[in-house]
């Protein structure tokens, strides 16, 4: 395994990461060149009880326990590939392969491979390239992909002369099966994932394109061509076809699949090509097929029928999104969650990844995204919830569990309503919150008392009180009255929120002065307009640095000035 790796991605340059992708549990490990002994020490330790594979193409970042780099994003690639499978009880398909030696003959007049791997069930076979092919933008990442289509097809061709089938396995994201390690595909009967040859063979682009058809080649730039827009899930191709054993098997088990497929459904009062679509959309989506499994249905439905093919991104991506909810309901909250509970709860992950996991889920739940959670050990304990540069303050362990308090906080802070979940699910949800915290020692500014003092003298910084009351009527200076200084609370609002991304109100201030001895006063203003009266908070001393002549308030500020 170690050498294997080594051969695909010891050279990979500084910044690239290369997968190693889990089953059941779907994780992803991302590695560089200088870590392929943790991912070989890794998978050696998952190989029991996990189906294990690695990336062809490579990412230009690490992405997380739960993603996978799209194709669109792929950085770059270390060669041309092919998966071929044999003949097996646990293939739906009939037209295989029987044996290795037939796949191998079948491949001989392709040049020797780099790297050829028994799965377990079928062969997968690497043609190198002398080093890794890092893209130098979407030009040569489109060139290296229609090279990848285009010499798949080319394999397919030689296949299906004799009879046989070959997966179209050509996106530069494709996993392979990882050699050490074990299939598990049929769990009662696991195979070894085994080298069956290495070789120190190397080729260029040029030195493939030799070996590819142009019939494979018209092919690969037609679908090139009508290639998935950025970020789309899909190839919208007007000669698609559903995957042939996963439709064979709806049609013999799902009457209703086969009626909808033949438009003979009686029960559909609409009986327009769309709303045929989404029936076997959805039926499609309930049986596990790819978003690209499910187009390439559609397509095939609507030109079987003589309807418009539609090929337009909008049309495919809200079917499959309502067929989704049609099919499971709107999960994608819940079904967050759940993922980040079982990477919780998974002692083999780092705690810095879990908590990234968490933190993800948590935005998903919440559908605001919560880049970091503090826990401030003070009595209570307090928390604050952060959104990049804006924050949400929860002064006790019940305002972060009571979920309509929670949700007006947030709603608050950063003008986004949540959803509001089952009583077992905000259960669970909380539960995440807690276990993505940092705890902080609590300073003097984690306590209520600490922070209105800390606000306000960074706000008398900003806006130093004035001498003369009439200067304050109209923009609402803080102002000095005898030595003491009183400030409205309308502009220190204002300003907790324009440099602290803090949000308080009249209300929640009111108790927050007092507490620091802060007393509310009618105070009586000369303006150029007559006389007004204003209500002011007149602030203690007590040390707190910004009066400077008396230590307790004027007995004017008593009365009321």
């Amino acid at each position: 395994m170690q050498r294997f790796l080594e051969s695909l991605f010891g050279e990979l340059p500084d910044g690239l990461h290369f997968l190693v992708w889990e089953l059941p549990r779907k994780y992803s490990h991302w590695h560089t060149a200088s870590t392929i002994g943790g991912a070989v020490e890794y998978a050696t330790k998952k190989r029991a009880d996990a189906d294990l594979y690695y990336g062809v193409g490579f990412s230009p970042s690490a992405l997380g326990l739960k993603a996978r780099c799209p194709k669109n994003s792929i950085a770059g690639t270390v060669g041309v590939w092919c998966d071929v499978d044999l003949s097996d009880p646990v293939h739906s398909k009939k037209n295989l392969p029987a044996t290795q030696e037939e796949a191998l003959d079948i491949l001989s007049c392709f040049p020797e491979p780099s790297w050829t791997i028994h799965s377990g069930h079928g062969l997968q076979l690497l043609w190198l390239y002398p080093e890794p092919w890092v893209f130098d933008g979407e030009e040569e990442r489109q060139e290296a992909s229609e090279l990848s289509a285009a010499w798949i097809y080319s394999i397919r061709e030689r296949f299906r002369a004799k009879g046989y089938d070959v997966d179209s396995t050509i996106d530069l994201s494709r996993i392979l099966r990882l050699p050490g390690t074990r299939n598990l595909k049929d769990p009662s009967s696991p195979k070894d994932v085994k080298v069956i040859a290495e070789s120190s063979a190397r080729y260029t682009p040029d030195d493939l394109e030799a070996y590819i058809s142009e019939t494979a080649r018209q092919v690969a730039e037609t679908k090139a061509s009508a290639s998935a827009p950025e970020g789309s899930t899909f190839v919208l191709d007007p000669m698609g076809e559903p995957s042939m054993s996963a439709f064979v098997a709806l049609m013999e088990n799902d009457p209703k699949f086969a009626k909808s497929w033949g438009h003979k459904r009686r029960d559909l009062k609409d009986q327009s090509a769309s709303s045929y679509d989404m029936s076997l959309a959805s039926l499609a989506v309930m049986a596990g097929w790819s978003d690209q499994e499910v187009v390439n249905l559609l397509v095939a439905h609507r030109r079987k029928h003589g309807a418009d093919l539609k090929l337009r991104e909008d049309y495919y991506s809200r079917t499959l999104a309502a067929a989704k909810i049609n099919a499971f309901g709107d999960t994608s909250s819940v079904s967050a969650i759940e993922a980040a509970e079982q990477v919780q709860n998974d002692d083999a992950v780092p705690e810095d990844e879990k908590r990234a996991e968490l933190l993800k889920a948590i935005s998903a739940a919440t559908k605001c995204r919560i880049t970091r959670i503090t826990k401030y050990l003070s009595d209570p304990p307090q928390y604050r919830v952060y959104s990049g540069t804006d924050s949400a303050r929860f002064r006790s362990p019940d305002d972060l569990v009571n979920q309509t308090k929670f949700r007006a906080t947030l709603c608050g802070a950063f003008n986004r309503m949540i959803p509001r979940y089952k009583d077992g699910e905000w259960t669970k949800l909380v539960q995440l919150i807690l276990d993505a915290r940092e705890d902080e020692e609590a300073g003097a500014e984690a306590t209520e008392k600490g922070a209105i003092i800390s606000w306000l003298e960074e706000y008398l910084k900003d806006r130093p009180p004035v001498d003369d009351p009439r200067e304050t009527i109209e923009p609402g200076y803080p102002v000095r009255i005898d030595g003491v200084v009183h400030i409205s609370t309308k502009p220190l609002i204002q300003w907790l929120w324009t440099a602290m991304r803090e949000r308080y109100s009249a209300q929640m201030l009111g108790p927050m002065l007092s507490n620091i001895g802060a007393a509310q006063r009618r105070v009586h203003l000369e303006g150029e307009d007559g006389r007004t009266t204003r209500s002011l908070w007149a602030l203690p001393e007590g040390g707190y640095g910004w009066n400077t002549e008396s230590t307790d308030l004027p007995e004017q500020g008593k009365r009321g000035i």
